[in-house]
């Protein structure tokens, strides 16, 4: 499994928005082009070049009109691998397995906690002190939705994600290159590449509770195979959680982390 995290260039992308729509698959293009605000068409954009330069640079795949489909909930697919991509604020992610997979990332906070209520167990809500507590819930339950493929038509208080412990994890990763345990916060990752590191391999600290198995195929085995992965990314005053959902061994396993420096020149000039 690898996951890339890419920080959005809006100079760029504003000043060569139609050269850059250009490039991108019909779908993604159309997709971007329906959006009347500049900043999301932005963001749209930066997640359709992220797809395609990732899986032509990283996997040798060139995608074409018509390799992207969508699943029964509207989960995007190709036939080649399984991913998950997600955005938010100023950062995309993008994760690619052999495995089904669910990524999340967010920088909102709850105001009020409105959402906590709304959408949250009450295992769930006892843990939710602080807007990193709601960030790393939110993700994680929006990943799990996303591994599935199922989306919505799960309701998000029909499972539980709160941690065993009720504390939040310190989640490090292994940097390949020093062969030492780092923390995985990234700090002004914009304009460079951060090159690869070596993830996951711990325990996770967080299972599913599944308290309305009529939403689930088969919820004892759901809950024995998924599992978790999640960190914060700092960016200056900005707070950012990303959580992964995905087969245990895969996390187990571990898996590679890269931060995709500037994405041009890619093909436009």
């Amino acid at each position: 499994m690898e996951l890339y995290i890419y920080k959005i260039e809006y100079d760029i992308f504003y000043e060569r928005e139609k050269e850059i729509l250009g490039e991108l698959l019909s779908d993604r293009r159309i997709k971007a082009e329906r959006l009347k605000n500049k900043k999301n068409r932005a963001v749209s954009m930066a997640a359709g070049l992220v797809l395609q330069k990732v899986f032509r640079e990283e996997y040798g795949i060139e995608l074409r009109d018509g390799d992207l489909t969508a699943g029964e909930h509207g989960k995007l697919q190709i036939k080649e691998k399984a991913f998950n991509i997600s955005h938010s604020g100023d950062f995309v992610v993008l994760a690619v397995s052999d495995s089904e997979i669910g990524v999340d990332i967010e920088c909102k906070t709850d105001p009020g906690r409105r959402v906590t209520e709304r959408f949250f167990t009450e295992a769930e809500k006892s843990y939710v002190r602080n807007d990193d507590d709601f960030r790393r819930i939110w993700t994680m339950k929006e990943a799990f939705i996303k591994c599935l493929g199922k989306g919505l038509s799960i309701p998000l208080r029909s499972f539980s994600v709160a941690t065993q412990d009720e504390k939040q994890a310190e989640v490090k990763a292994v940097d390949r290159a020093a062969d030492q345990i780092v923390n995985h916060s990234v700090d002004q990752v914009a304009g460079s590449d951060r090159g690869n590191k070596l993830c996951g391999g711990i325990s996770t600290t967080c299972e599913v509770d599944i308290i309305q198995e009529e939403y689930f195929d088969d919820p004892a085995e759901i809950c024995s195979r998924i599992g978790f992965d999640d960190f914060d990314i700092t960016d200056g005053d900005n707070r950012y959680h990303l959580a992964l959902c995905t087969d245990r061994i895969v996390i187990k396993n571990g898996y590679f982390v890269k931060y995709l420096g500037c994405l041009f020149p890619y093909k436009v000039v």
